[in-house]
């Protein structure tokens, strides 16, 4: 169940609704990309919900060669006024992502 479990949140990894949203708020310059994804499983028989212990960033850099749909440069980064240095407008790496949107 672990297994599947990891392997269904590595699976909205890839999503371009996820890739998206991480690079926006990337470039908005927030401490942390969202949404975050959490591994839970719940325990029926204690009633407890456990939280896997996995590193989802050792995990997805394997696969970014593979499965990122959006890029972002240091240049694009928000700056402390607020404004965008480059551009706000995300990088799209593969044509298939229009069919997303």
């Amino acid at each position: 169940v672990e297994l599947n479990v990891i392997e269904q949140c590595v699976n909205l990894f890839k999503t371009g609704v996820i890739q998206r949203r991480r690079v926006d708020t990337y470039k908005e310059g927030q401490p942390y990309t969202t949404p975050r994804i959490h591994a839970c499983v719940f325990d029926p028989k204690t009633g407890d919900l456990n939280r896997l212990d996995v590193n989802f960033n050792e995990v997805i850099e394997d696969l970014h060669n593979i499965y990122d749909l959006y890029t972002v440069t240091e240049e694009d980064k928000v700056t402390k006024n607020g404004k965008v240095t480059k551009n706000d407008k995300v990088t799209k790496n593969d044509k298939a992502a229009n069919l997303l949107f």
